[in-house]
């Protein structure tokens, strides 16, 4: 047996990509799920504007994707929100095996990041290669980011 290092692959060559459960972070922060309780519409489009600020500052690309699998006779959808993309999953589709199929196939392509707080989906992103944040953190991040982008406008 030899006791030579292996060599090992790392992604950090690689343009990376935010994918993030649009439903699990609307009902996970708790400034979203207030906004939710009074318009979903809203609170989704909070999000996405919070996510597109944060996404500009890291300089990743972003894919939201939102549940559409429970309204019956659904296409789903997809748009593009500047340089994030918007996804709303077809009916029979969950957001959570979309984001598992999306993290398989860009595998050597992109750094992916899967941003949900489920614990099965976390596990088979991971599998992929992919990096795997909670929404909680993924909240702390967007916010500090927000604070900091907000601090450096004040000094100008």
């Amino acid at each position: 047996m030899s006791l030579e290092p292996t060599q090992v692959t790392t992604f950090s060559h690689l343009p990376t990509v935010l994918i993030v459960d649009g439903y699990n972070m609307i009902y996970s922060w708790p400034s979203l799920r207030e906004i939710s309780s009074h318009s979903l519409s809203d609170a989704r489009e909070e999000l996405i504007s919070l996510l597109i600020n944060y996404q500009g500052y890291k300089g990743y690309s972003l894919i939201v994707v939102f549940d559409g699998n429970r309204r019956k006779g659904n296409p789903g959808s997809s748009s593009k929100n500047g340089s994030a993309s918007i996804v709303y999953t077809p009916s029979g589709i969950s957001a959570d095996a979309w984001i598992e199929k999306k993290a398989a196939d860009l595998k050597g392509k992109f750094y992916c990041i899967a941003a949900t707080s489920d614990g099965l989906i976390q596990n088979s992103v991971f599998s992929h290669g992919a990096t795997r944040i909670s929404a909680r953190e993924l909240e702390r991040a967007v916010l500090s980011v927000n604070e900091s982008a907000f601090a450096a406008l004040k000094k100008h």
